[in-house]
């Protein structure tokens, strides 16, 4: 039987700096003993979710996640399975920060350079209750294959936390494309694009969108601003993607160390951007951004 995971298995990264402070000295467990030594590999899910309302759910059954260790001497061909539980995860739930943990397992010391995430049956449902079915490429045979550029070093005895980002944004599109109403939509393409980062090396952006109330120049007046779409880009390069949520509230984890750009963007409004430096295992906060409604 599958299961949905429950809500005291995810985690709100409310307190990001704090949490990656700590990695790193946490106990790893006692593994099989491979000549090589063992650390711990915890590995996160998260979403880059894209900004669709007309989306109530998209439902992914991950059956099991391997991993390939560089020297592993235990295995096949170099992969570590982590997790056989399958598991029914609703992508649309790990936005702004809330992760949930895949798996927790002791593996051996060497260089993670390949994730393959097998899956079963995955589904969307709109908002009127339509629901379309969605096949993964290879993914219940070879498994969705996410290489991991660069490689993720694993020492004898330490706690390494991985983050596996879903991005929906680059993943799915509505057929027909650029729908204006539910009832258009007769289908997705669905190509899975997926990321994976070390929460040691990566830090988060967070903030707030408002409604300028059309005094731009006073701050009395304003008020959050749901459902905006928050594109974080480096150069030409789109990096990753949020929303914000009902209180206007957005966070953006797993971003290397450099200096990024955020826009937001919403109908009937117009885009605000601003640039922000990250630095590794901190939060850039109050990344807030104002936006003004079209006449």
């Amino acid at each position: 039987m599958r299961t949905t995971p429950s809500s005291n298995h995810r985690t709100r990264s409310t307190h990001l700096p704090l949490a990656l402070a700590l990695v790193g000295a946490l106990a790893a467990g006692c593994g099989e003993d491979t000549g090589q030594g063992n650390g711990t590999l915890v590995l996160h899910l998260t979403d880059a979710p894209f900004p669709f309302a007309m989306v109530a759910s998209t439902q992914v059954e991950i059956d099991s996640v391997a991993v390939r260790i560089e020297g592993a001497s235990n295995g096949t061909g170099g992969f570590v399975t982590l997790d056989r539980t399958p598991y029914t995860v609703d992508l649309l739930e790990l936005r702004n920060g809330v992760t949930f943990q895949l798996a927790s397992s002791d593996v051996p010391a060497g260089s993670l350079d390949e994730i393959r995430v097998y899956t079963g049956d995955a589904t969307v449902t709109l908002i009127d209750d339509r629901t379309f079915p969605l096949k993964f490429p290879s993914g219940s045979s070879s498994g969705v294959k996410v290489l991991v550029s660069p490689p993720i070093e694993i020492g004898d005895g330490e706690t390494v936390e991985a983050l596996l980002d879903y991005d929906l944004s680059q993943s799915f599109s509505a057929q027909p494309a650029s729908p204006t109403k539910v009832d258009d939509i007769m289908g997705f393409h669905f190509h899975p694009v997926l990321r994976v980062t070390n929460l040691r090396d990566v830090g988060a952006v967070s903030g707030t969108i408002g409604d300028d109330r059309g005094t731009p120049l006073s701050t009395l007046d304003d008020t959050p601003l749901p459902g905006a779409a928050i594109l974080v880009t480096q150069g030409p390069a789109e990096i990753t993607s949020s929303v914000s949520d009902g209180n206007g509230r957005y966070v953006v984890l797993g971003l290397p160390p450099g200096n990024y750009t955020v826009t937001a963007s919403r109908p009937g409004y117009l885009a605000a951007a601003a640039a922000v430096t990250v630095t590794a295992a901190n939060e850039s906060a109050g990344v807030d951004l104002l936006m003004t409604a079209l006449p």
